[in-house]
C-alpha cells in the first residue's frame, strides 16, 4: 500500500538533526522494550492503526504475534526509523 510521507518525515527530521551519538539509547526511552500496536502508532508520530498494520505485514517492522495480538520490539521500531523510510 501507499503511505503518507508527512508523519514519519517529521520524526526522522527531528532525530537526524539532533546529532546525538547515543541516540539509540535515548530514542523512545519512555517506552517498554516490547510495545503494542497503540504504542507503535504513538512512536511513529500518531500514524493510524491501518498504516501500522501495513508496515508490519510488509516486513518494514519486525513483530511477534502472540495469540491475536501483535508485539513489536522497540529495537525493530528504532531500526525502521534509522533506515529513513517515510510513510
Amino acid at each position: 500500500g501507499q503511505f503518507k510521507p508527512r508523519v514519519l518525515r517529521v520524526v526522522l527530521i527531528y532525530f537526524k538533526t539532533r546529532g546525538v551519538p547515543r541516540m539509540k539509547e535515548k530514542m523512545f526511552a519512555n517506552y517498554p522494550d516490547v510495545v503494542d500496536m497503540r504504542q507503535l502508532c504513538e512512536m511513529l508520530g500518531g500514524i493510524g492503526m491501518k498504516t501500522a498494520y501495513q508496515l508490519l505485514h510488509e516486513g518494514e517492522i519486525r513483530y511477534l504475534k502472540i495469540g491475536r495480538g501483535f508485539r513489536i520490539p522497540k529495537k525493530g521500531v528504532i531500526e525502521f526509523v534509522e533506515r529513513g523510510r517515510t510513510i
